[in-house]
């Protein structure tokens, strides 16, 4: 696999190609959004157990209730569109470098129609990826379950006091499982997000399935894992030189305004309302900057291993080809 050959070609679609900058946004935002997602009602600290308090209202109030009922229905329902948009846009920029190399040009409907008649595959080899992890999470409660049991029926047979000696195995035991499942899902998670990654670009250059997909990503994956680890390096470094520069540039950006319009509120006048919206307009244009890189570096990123990817599969296609060839 040719590093450098991939890094500049990308570079050179990423800036010749700005209808893949919208999928870039998309697909960045909504990486963010999922990796951060948080329940809108948090409790006050020191809420007492037993019921909560709202829920006594519900019974009495049906308006209330069908008000919650809907507000609810519509997160699930903004949840669904933001993960099929995700998906959708993450293999449009897939699909989008793979119609540049094939064809010479792309545009973001011929992307996003590529990637969205292939979304079930590209959903369901996330879901299959998922699914160890489901069982991790089971095997955690289980074993968690199970440190309590001593409790449990020490608590059951009226014993004030439990069996600490089976207790303290029990949660020695946890804990040394514990630290056996954190490392095996750190080792999975790395190994998931590679074949993830290859197996998305042979669902959608190679036209497979959710299976074979996942096979097709573990091959490439083997045939070439020092030069996709060297790969990877190579991508950590130039994101971390990336991020350091644009936190930089941001920075020098806002610093100004923002001591301005501190030392502005603390003198007798207080915030003037034209400090005040050169303070907006600061933050609109630091937003801005920021969505720009954020769209040219996932651009960026999946151009280079979706082209690090056509290398290696061309390679073991042509080594299947030589192999298939009879002898003579």
């Amino acid at each position: 696999m040719d590093i450098g050959a991939a890094i500049s070609r990308a570079f050179a679609i990423t800036i010749g190609h700005r209808s893949l900058w919208i999928l870039g946004f998309l697909a960045s935002l909504l990486a963010s959004a999922s990796n951060s997602v948080n329940l809108p009602i948090s409790l006050p600290t020191g809420t007492p157990a037993g019921p909560l308090p709202f829920l006594g209202d519900l019974e009495g109030n049906p308006q209330l209730l069908s008000a919650l009922v809907t507000v609810l229905c519509l997160l699930v329902g903004l949840g669904i569109a933001l993960t099929v948009v995700g998906v959708i846009a993450q293999g449009g920029l897939i699909a989008g470098v793979g119609q540049i190399e094939d064809q010479g040009t792309t545009s973001l409907g011929q992307a996003w129609s590529a990637a969205a008649r292939r979304f079930w595959a590209l959903l369901g080899l996330r879901i299959a990826l998922a699914l160890p992890v489901l069982g991790l999470i089971v095997l955690a409660i289980v074993l968690f379950g199970g440190s309590l049991l001593p409790v449990a029926l020490a608590a059951a047979r009226g014993e004030q006091s439990p069996d600490l000696g089976s207790a303290g195995a029990s949660l020695f035991l946890l804990l040394c499982s514990g630290c056996v499942m954190i490392c095996a899902g750190g080792i999975y998670s790395i190994l998931a997000s590679a074949l993830q990654t290859f197996g998305e670009r042979a669902i959608l250059l190679e036209d497979m399935g959710v299976i074979s997909g996942l096979q097709r990503g573990w091959e490439v994956l083997r045939s070439n894992l020092f030069n996709i680890i060297l790969l990877a390096l190579v991508m950590l470094v130039l994101g971390f030189v990336v991020s350091l520069i644009t936190g930089l540039i941001l920075t020098l950006i806002a610093l100004p305004t923002t001591i301005a319009g501190l030392f502005t509120s603390l003198s007798e006048e207080g915030l003037r309302s034209s400090a005040l919206v050169l303070i907006v307009l600061v933050f609109i244009i630091v937003v801005l900057i920021s969505a720009l890189i954020s769209a040219l570096v996932t651009t960026f990123t999946s151009a280079v291993w979706t082209l690090a990817y056509r290398q290696i599969a061309d390679v073991l296609r042509r080594t299947q080809q030589l192999v298939a060839l009879p002898s003579i």
